[in-house]
């Protein structure tokens, strides 16, 4: 549902703004529709925090985000349940626009990156330590972080903080919940992987 809602957004927002369905949407314009940035902040439009997740400004950007939370998003939510995987995506999702909006209070903040870092952050703190997913896992997660770095000190030159933050907020979330909340499930997980 969550890449549905990413397509939706991308949809409306473009027939919104008047665009063709591929052609980038303008920071300003996808301000109008639910992105967030400083001046949102201080208006208090923090329901923004939320849909700023489900907008994006390259089609191939959008693209890359909603593959990867299908296929990273799946397991993770057939190993956790629905529920812990919504925890995870929305609050590393809010950490993470929060921190890019901090960083970069002029720019608009969007996109579904920084909750797929934090996904990403949960996997390594609850799945890798014991290893209890398969080895395409593993090398689709490093080789999401080493595209994400690329691209990030490709074309701003830095590591962006949204990101950083939303992969950091996932690593202890997956703390919290490995620690006091799916402690069962993993010794499950554990004992079936032992099998």
């Amino acid at each position: 549902m969550i890449c549905v809602f990413i397509l939706v957004g991308w949809i409306a927002s473009a027939h919104f703004n008047n665009l063709k369905l591929f052609e980038t949407q303008n920071s300003k314009l996808i301000l109008k529709f639910g992105a967030i940035n400083g001046e949102s902040m201080e208006r208090g439009q923090y329901w923004k925090l939320i849909t700023s997740q489900f907008l994006h400004q390259k089609f191939p950007h959008m693209l890359f985000n909603i593959a990867l939370i299908f296929y990273l998003g799946s397991i993770f939510e057939t190993l956790f349940g629905s529920r812990v995987f919504l925890i995870t995506y929305f609050v590393t999702g809010i950490v993470g626009q929060i921190a890019s909006v901090l960083s970069y209070p002029m720019e608009a903040s969007s996109g579904a990156s920084q909750a797929l870092c934090g996904i990403v952050g949960a996997y390594i703190t609850l799945l890798l330590f014991p290893r209890l997913c398969r080895k395409t896992v593993i090398c689709t997660i490093f080789v999401f972080l080493a595209i994400q770095a690329f691209l990030d000190v490709y074309f701003a030159g830095y590591l962006k903080s949204g990101h950083s933050i939303g992969f950091l907020s996932g690593f202890f979330l997956g703390i919290i919940l490995r620690f006091f909340f799916l402690q069962k499930e993993l010794v499950i997980l554990n004992s079936e992987t032992m099998k």
